[in-house]
C-alpha cells in the first residue's frame, strides 16, 4: 500500500469522525488534505477502472466538504457558530496548526493576541511559533497586535526576566518586519483574558493561552515540532463574532 493511500485513509477517517461530532471546520480541513493525498495516489494507479472508482470516491468527499462549507457559512450568517476542542493532559498531536491554523488564511490581514503570560523564554518561543504560523498561512497579513504583561526583573530564579522579554520581542518584531508584518505590543498589569481575534472575525479562546504545553528543553524533539509535545489540559472555544452579536 502506498504512503499516499495510507495517509489519505487516515485523514479521511479523521474527517468523517470530526464531521459526525459536529467539528466542521476541522473536518473540512481533513477532507481537503485527504482528497489531496488521494489525488496523488490515483495518478499511480495503472488500471483505468480502478482510477474511475477512486475518482468517484474523491468526488464524494469533495461534495461532503462543500456541504460543510455551506453549513458553516449559514451558521456564521445566523450567528450560531461554536466549536470546542478538549485537550487532555499529556496528549500529543495538538500543534497550533491543528488546533486553529485553519482560521488563519489568506483573508486575514490583522490578528490580535491577548495573553498575559508571554514572559519566560519558552513562552516567547511559543509566541514565535504562533507568528511563524500566521505569516505562513496568512499571505496578506499586515499586523499582529499583542496585549500582554511585562515580565518582572529577576529577584529570584522563579521570576521572568524583563530584559530577556524585551530582547525576544525585538527580535520577533524585526523578523516580522522583514516579512512585511508589523508587530504592535501593548502592556497591561491587570490582564487575565486569553484570546486570539482575526480581522475575519474569528475568536479563539484558549483556557491556558498559547502556553498549553508542558515545558520541553530546547534540544528535545517537541521543542521544534509541536505535534510531539505533551499538552496540559485545556479547552479551546472557537466562535465567529456574529455569534456574539444578536
Amino acid at each position: 500500500m502506498s504512503n499516499s493511500l495510507e495517509l489519505a485513509q487516515f485523514l479521511l477517517k479523521k474527517a468523517v469522525d470530526l464531521d459526525e461530532k459536529g467539528r466542521w471546520t476541522e473536518s473540512f480541513n481533513y477532507y481537503q488534505e485527504g482528497v489531496t493525498e488521494l489525488l496523488k495516489y490515483v495518478r499511480t494507479v495503472p488500471r483505468k477502472d480502478d482510477q474511475l472508482k477512486i475518482r468517484e470516491k474523491i468526488e464524494t468527499y469533495i461534495g461532503r466538504a462543500e456541504i460543510l462549507k455551506q453549513k458553516l457559512d449559514e451558521k456564521k450568517k445566523m450567528g450560531d457558530y461554536h466549536e470546542q476542542v478538549d485537550i487532555k493532559n499529556n496528549e500529543k498531536g495538538h500543534s497550533y496548526e491543528k488546533v486553529f491554523g485553519r482560521f488563519l488564511d489568506e483573508n486575514v490581514k490583522q490578528i490580535s493576541v491577548t495573553d498575559p503570560y508571554i514572559h519566560n523564554k519558552y513562552q516567547c518561543y511559543n509566541f514565535l511559533h504562533f507568528c511563524t504560523l500566521a505569516v505562513k498561512n496568512c499571505r496578506n497579513l499586515e499586523t499582529i497586535n499583542l496585549l500582554t504583561t511585562k515580565a518582572n526583573r529577576p529577584q529570584n530564579a522563579g521570576q521572568a526576566d524583563l530584559e530577556m522579554q524585551k530582547a525576544a520581542f525585538k527580535q520577533i518584531s524585526d523578523s516580522l518586519r522583514q516579512n512585511k508584518v508589523t508587530l504592535n505590543i501593548t502592556y497591561s498589569n491587570t490582564l487575565h483574558d486569553r484570546e486570539i481575534v482575526t480581522s475575519t472575525d474569528w475568536i479563539i479562546k484558549i483556557g491556558r493561552g498559547l502556553d498549553f504545553y508542558h515545558y520541553e528543553p530546547e534540544f528535545s524533539l517537541g521543542f521544534l515540532d509541536q505535534t510531539l509535545r505533551r499538552c496540559r489540559e485545556t479547552v479551546v472555544d472557537i466562535f465567529h463574532k456574529s455569534t456574539l452579536v444578536k
